[in-house]
């Protein structure tokens, strides 16, 4: 069996980019050089196990709805906590818990594997997972200009609402991408 260093892989970036095609090309690339990734370790549906947050909507639902619910969950988390890294935490907790499924000694690690977070939104999350990794930790940026995430969001809306034509959904597709919520 191949040794090699557990990966820490961040992925940040606006709302609306491609953070699919950004996993899925980062689980193939790892995976021609011999490492496990584990499908990505969503933070803000880490939320979802904390008994305050267990009515959050479910990703199957009305893209509009679940972008804005889990943005306001995890903004007011942050200040809940008063920790604007709480939500990295989440993710570092999920991989100790990933490591005790795999019965990893405590303080161990599992080799070759690699751990996809997304998605960081505040720098606090990055400066925590870089203290706590070292090394292994890396910082991706997915990037998409501005109305290619608008065309991805309001596809996505129309696709997840069942309703079209998909340039129905633009106005509501701006909203989160200045910052505000999505809901109507």
């Amino acid at each position: 069996m191949l040794t090699g260093p557990e990966l820490i892989i961040g992925l940040v970036g606006a709302v609306g980019a491609d953070f699919d095609l950004v996993t899925t090309f980062l689980t193939d690339s790892l995976a021609a050089v011999d490492y496990q990734a584990k499908p990505p370790i969503r933070l803000a549906t880490l939320l979802r196990e904390l008994p305050e947050y267990r009515s959050l909507p479910d990703p199957a639902g009305p893209l509009d709805v679940y972008i804005d619910k889990l943005m306001t969950a995890g903004d007011e988390f942050r200040e809940r906590t008063s920790r604007k890294d709480a939500m990295a935490i989440l993710g570092i907790g999920e991989i100790i818990q990933q490591r005790t499924e795999a019965q990893v000694p405590r303080g161990g690690i599992i080799q070759r594997r690699a751990y996809i977070l997304r998605s960081l939104k505040h720098p606090d999350e990055a400066e925590t997972l870089r203290q706590v990794y070292g090394r292994s930790f890396f910082l991706i940026a997915a990037y998409a200009p501005h109305n290619a995430r608008r065309n991805n969001l309001a596809r996505g809306i129309a696709q997840s609402r069942n309703e079209y034509p998909v340039e129905r959904f633009y106005s509501a597709a701006e909203v989160p991408l200045k910052g505000g919520s999505v809901a109507q």
